[in-house]
């Protein structure tokens, strides 16, 4: 979703999550000539709706549409993980149940359950034995190569780092998002625009939020994370596209953490200009 804050910029909202893989089972490929699909069974686990309005397909090859998750209630169970490549665009789809009734959904609309905070960062993750830890800066760098790359090919100019920003909202708002995955407090405020105020920086302020399953490459997490940002978010009205292209921003600050096998992005652009 995307919301305007007296421009065309606000914060736009994008989750994306696996589920734990069954050990042991062999996964499976279809392929047609436009279509490739990569499936892997899971284990039974129960996901909250985050988008009431998102598509449900009555497959993983996406050529027919079911209806949306307004029919299937809050909760549902997630069963089977497709990895979807269509025009060389890849995509994690979800099926899932509720009693006999089901489908496939793009993983950005099922959140699993509720977490807490923990120490992140310095948090090994567990990799074919070995004890790897997150490093940020390295994700951080690579979104922002991302950025700037799309920003360029769209005609804006790059965007620079805030370093007041981050330090005064965003990685604030990368932990706040581990335990309250929202760009709004209970009162519906704009958090990431309350900081800015309550810090002296410029409310002129958009956010885009993520996060995906981490496997302790820092790279592939953060292609993964963009790759949903800008080529996924259709329906959200593409806009955490265009708050990454808005060429009336001109300063970026990135923050990410790592959270139970999991890394949370955030992505607040801003203006030097104050507008």
């Amino acid at each position: 979703m995307a919301k305007n804050f007296g421009r065309k910029t606000g914060p736009a909202l994008f989750a994306a999550l696996t589920f734990a893989l069954t050990a042991g089972l062999v996964p499976a490929t279809q392929a047609t000539a436009k279509t490739k699909i990569h499936y892997q069974k899971m284990t039974a686990v129960t996901f909250t709706v985050l988008k009431k309005n998102a598509t449900v397909y009555s497959s993983a090859f996406l050529t027919h549409k079911k209806g949306n998750m307004k029919s299937f209630g809050n909760k549902v169970t997630g069963y089977n993980t497709a990895r979807v490549t269509k025009n060389g665009k890849t995509a994690l789809y979800y099926q899932f149940k509720v009693g006999k009734k089901g489908g496939w959904i793009w993983h950005g609309y099922l959140k699993k359950g509720s977490q807490s905070i923990k120490k992140p960062v310095t948090q090994p993750v567990t990799k074919q034995g070995q004890s790897v830890k997150f490093n940020e800066g390295k994700v951080d760098a690579r979104f922002l190569e991302l950025i700037n790359q799309q920003r360029v090919k769209a005609g804006s100019k790059p965007v620079k780092v805030d370093q007041n920003l981050f330090n005064k909202v965003t990685t604030i708002r990368a932990h706040q998002i581990v335990s309250r995955f929202s760009h709004y407090d209970s009162h519906r405020k704009f958090i990431a625009e309350g900081l800015a105020k309550k810090k002296g920086l410029s409310p002129h302020i958009s956010e885009n939020i993520a996060y995906y399953p981490y496997d302790g490459e820092g790279t592939k997490v953060a292609d993964d994370t963009f790759n949903g940002y800008f080529y996924h978010d259709a329906d959200s009205n593409w806009g955490h596209r265009d708050n990454i292209l808005d060429p009336s921003m001109n300063r970026v600050a990135i923050a990410s953490v790592y959270h139970d096998g999991y890394v949370y992005n955030v992505m607040n652009f801003t203006s030097t200009d104050g507008k």
